[in-house]
This record gives C-alpha cells, structure tokens and sequence, in this order.
C-alpha cells in the first residue's frame, strides 16, 4: 500500500526528532498497516537526500501521454462552432491512442470538464426575424395598463394506455433461449388508439380559472 503525502512526511519527523528505525516505527503504529521493507526503503531515502519529494524524471518514461498525443486530443475533443468535438471512442479510432489514455489526457493533462448537450428548436433566420416581429407587436399590445386582461393558458392529455418502457420490463424464466419461453409471457399488447382526456386551466393576474376535462 503506497504511502499519501501527510504519511511520509510524519515517517521523516519521526526519523529526525527521535531517529525511529523501521520497525520501531511499524510496530507503535501498527494500525496504519505499514510493512517494515516499505518504511525501511523511505527512511533510507530520508537520510540520503533529506526529502520526501519524488524524484524528477523517476519512474517509468509516458508511453502515450506526450506532448504531441496531447495537442492531437486537445484538437479533436474541443467542440467548434460548427464542428463539434469528437468523443473519446472516436479519438480511439482516428489516433490509435486508447480510450482509457484518451480520458486521462482530458482530465489530468487538459483539465477538461464534460457537459450534457442540450435539446433545442433549430430555428433559420427566417424564424427569428417572425420571432423578433412577433414580441415587439406583443410588447406594444400588452402595456402596463391592460397587463390584468391577459390570460396565460395550457393543456396536457392525459392517456389510458401509458407508454411502454421494455427497457425496465424483463422477464425471468429458468430457459436457456428467448425461443423457449412462452409468447404470452414475452408480448405485451398495446392500443394504437387509446382512450384519451384533455384538462385545460388559465391563469391571470385576477386568479385562475376552474379546470376544464375534455
């Protein structure tokens, strides 16, 4: 179990202030599980370079994380305008550098962070110039002064057949094959064409009207 930062540097005060060995060390904190040949290999570095810190250019050399696989991520992942960004699985695909590496470049080299798309209406320019049309007439029609006349209104339909989600409904049967089960059990029916009903309510500045079942 390697050591956190706070444990090597109570291992040198240890070392320095009373000049515990390895195994004195061990056995006083033998809750924290440390093994003799791991903090006999630190207080060895200890009293050879007086340090705790890492040394630079130790350990193995990176593989695929170089500055040139870095710059080729940061092109590709980086969402334009009018390009966007390709995913991890496509970086793969293009560059030859694992998904696994590609994520830790994001994260640890690029500092990245992800964000969830959202839905929206693509409008044209012909739609916001009807749209920009449409508010300013809305905004000379509704002025302060007759701003209690206007009534906000809206609908939902509710259905007697629910969708169905076949994602969370399974079926567990002891067979081996899809084959082997009953049809009853694994078809489900449903109306193209079920009972429906429409409930519609407004609302103003003077109150709210009473809800309407169509």
């Amino acid at each position: 179990m390697p050591f956190t930062y706070k444990e090597k540097c109570f291992i040198k005060i240890l070392r320095r202030e009373k000049e515990l060995g390895a195994k004195r060390i061990c056995s006083e904190y033998h809750q924290k599980k440390w093994s003799v040949s791991s903090v006999r290999d630190l207080l060895r570095k200890i009293d050879k370079t007086g340090s705790v810190e890492r040394k630079p250019g130790s350990g193995r050399p990176r593989s695929f994380r170089t500055q040139r696989n870095i710059s080729r991520v940061s092109e590709l992942i980086c969402s334009q305008e009018d390009n966007p960004g390709k995913s991890p699985c496509d970086i793969e695909k293009v560059t030859g550098i694992s998904r696994s590496s590609v994520r830790r470049i994001v994260k640890r080299d690029l500092r990245l962070n992800a964000f969830r798309r959202k839905k929206a209406q693509l409008l044209s320019d012909t739609d916001r110039q009807k749209r920009v049309k449409c508010c300013k007439t809305l905004l000379r029609r509704r002025c302060l002064l007759n701003v209690d006349n206007v009534w906000f209104s809206d609908e939902k339909i509710f259905t007697v057949q629910p969708p169905i989600n076949t994602q969370n409904d399974r079926v567990y049967d002891t067979a081996r094959k899809k084959s082997s089960v009953a049809s009853r059990r694994l078809i489900k029916g449903r109306k193209h064409f079920s009972e429906s009903m429409m409930v519609s309510v407004a609302v103003s500045k003077a109150g709210k009207t009473s809800v309407h079942f169509i």
